[in-house]
């Protein structure tokens, strides 16, 4: 597994960015692994009249580098 995340946000804290890397916790069992950090990508509701929340998306492939999740 790449550690794109962790450079990302060492990079952000070394330019004084009071930014990082939102990382949710995975939990997938059928592999048995814990914690994989994986980053979201922001989505927001088209339309506001609608009650239903924008869909939170997790990409199976680091945006980084390239490398399967």
């Amino acid at each position: 597994m790449c550690n794109c995340i962790e450079e990302v946000n060492k990079q952000l804290k070394e330019m004084g960015k009071n930014t990082q890397l939102d990382i949710p916790i995975s939990l997938n069992i059928s592999k048995s692994e814990f914690n994989t950090p994986t980053v979201i990508i922001k989505t927001v509701k088209l339309d506001s009249s609608k009650r239903q929340k924008p869909i939170t998306i997790m990409p199976s492939f680091c945006p980084f580098c390239g490398e399967k999740y």
